[in-house]
């Protein structure tokens, strides 16, 4: 269950349970004068667990997927339960990445509708400030992890041409729909550029046999540099990428 759940997800269960019974009993005794703020400040720095979770989610997708493959019980046992559910496993394993943004949304909503002169303005105010920084290092967290999977399923397809996971090589974005001109000849290819943080490398699109196949890369080094290049008769806004190929 830890490798599925971080090891944290009783102490998530019991700060969502401790977070409900404190807002619950404020609006069941609820006066002019009553507060929210302060139960988000207090118990905002405890969901920095929510991270912990959060960095987990690869090694959780990798052992729910041996488990289905391995264990036939409970692979049946899944099945069952996600059609009683009406949903798939992993879409419940990332409910709790989720939480973060929608207390995030929560203040922010509290607050837009506080008075300033109200006594829960400003808790409002510093409880909104601890969320969104949560939220931050939960977003960051996601997309290290998105990074790196995309990362290895690239190194899988193209790592005999190209060794992506050196320390330093991080994903960064991958753009497709992109051409690659032919000054001389004017002919183009449809491609795929993947950048990382210290190369981009550069894909084709076979649709003629529905593939993908490697066409080299360029690596940045203190000598690489990036220039505009002059629009031709059927295209804009060219550039050209100078760098080495290692």
């Amino acid at each position: 269950m830890d490798h599925l759940f971080g090891g944290v997800i009783e102490n998530i269960k019991i700060i969502s349970d401790k977070f409900l019974e404190d807002i619950v009993k404020v609006y069941s005794e609820w006066e002019k004068t009553s507060t929210i703020g302060n139960i988000f400040v207090g118990i905002a720095q405890f969901f920095k667990i929510y991270v912990d979770y959060c960095n987990n989610n690869e090694n959780a997708g990798k052992t729910l997927t041996e488990l289905v493959k391995k264990n036939k019980k409970f692979k049946e046992y899944m099945l069952k339960q996600e059609k009683e559910a009406g949903d798939r496993f992993e879409s419940f394993l990332i409910t709790p990445i989720q939480r973060i943004p929608r207390y995030e949304m929560l203040v922010c909503s509290a607050l837009k509708y506080t008075n300033k002169d109200y006594p829960d303005y400003a808790k409002l105010k510093k409880a909104k400030e601890m969320v969104h920084e949560v939220c931050m290092s939960n977003n960051k967290s996601m997309a290290d992890f998105i990074g790196q999977k995309r990362k290895l399923e690239l190194h899988e397809l193209f790592g005999a041409d190209i060794n992506l996971l050196l320390p330093q090589r991080n994903f960064i974005q991958e753009f497709s729909g992109m051409y690659m001109v032919s000054v001389n000849s004017n002919l183009k290819k449809e491609c795929r550029l993947i950048l990382f943080s210290d190369c981009i490398m550069i894909l084709i699109d076979m649709k003629n046999i529905n593939r993908i196949v490697y066409f080299g890369n360029t690596v940045f080094d203190e000598h690489s540099f990036i220039y505009a290049k002059s629009d031709l008769k059927y295209y804009k806004n060219l550039i050209k990428i100078v760098g080495s190929t290692k």
